[in-house]
């Protein structure tokens, strides 16, 4: 009995360190931030500057900006279009 109640709760914690695992990793990549304005590359160790290089994105760009995910795993600081 007290075996298999181990082992549920073992399995329970696994599903639950997964999960916490993953929103931490989405926080983290959502907080990835440019480095200089205009198109540059985002730098993911910088994550308490993040609103700062909205902000410096923002400056650069004639519409405002922010930072964009490419399809290669590069992020970087993408101008707005009216």
């Amino acid at each position: 009995m007290k075996f298999s109640t181990l082992i549920c709760s073992l399995f329970v914690l696994m599903i639950f360190i997964t999960y916490e695992a993953e929103l931490v990793s989405s926080e983290f990549e959502m907080h990835n931030c440019c480095e200089i304005a205009y198109e540059g590359n985002c730098n993911p160790d910088i994550v308490a500057d993040n609103q700062v290089c909205n902000e410096r994105c923002n400056k650069g760009c004639d519409y405002g900006g922010n930072c964009k995910l490419l399809t290669t795993g590069k992020e970087v600081c993408r101008c707005k279009c009216r």
